[in-house]
């Protein structure tokens, strides 16, 4: 059973708005493993709280509206201790999976959230230029997570 997870979000209809569920994507076959559960998502939703319950360790990958574009953050991630069940069934933040997971799964993994700031989040397929130039720096960052860098 994995004991860490990859997580990454995002529209792939929406340009930069993608680059989480690209970046799992693109990593998936490099680093799953029997410790090491990858998935690349749309959005985020209920039933991925059972995922996050069975992690030690979570990264969430996102794009981020605000920033200089390109701009890579790291932060940490602490559960919602106000979500109300019923509020909202789909397009959850990582910070309700983690109340979601702590709620039924009594798990709390160490969780953190990976953003590239977007440039472009218009309807089409292609990265912008800014996350094409920043790409391989947001790739590295995510494989540095899981060597525990």
């Amino acid at each position: 059973m994995p004991t860490r997870l990859i997580l990454g979000f995002g529209n792939p209809l929406r340009s930069d708005d993608g680059v989480g569920a690209k970046a799992a994507a693109a990593l998936e076959a490099e680093l799953s493993s029997q410790q090491l559960q990858v998935i690349a998502a749309h959005q985020l939703t209920p039933e991925m709280a059972e995922a996050v319950g069975r992690s030690s360790r979570v990264l969430f990958l996102d794009a981020a509206h605000t920033g200089v574009p390109g701009e890579i953050r790291c932060r940490r991630v602490l559960r919602d201790p106000e979500f109300q069940p019923g509020s909202g069934s789909h397009d959850l933040a990582p910070s309700v999976l983690l109340e979601l997971a702590a709620r039924y799964f009594h798990a709390q993994p160490e969780a953190w959230l990976l953003t590239i700031t977007g440039d472009n989040f218009d309807l089409g397929k292609n990265l912008s230029p800014a996350i094409q130039a920043a790409w391989e720096a947001y790739l590295d960052r995510i494989r540095a997570w899981v060597c525990g860098v």
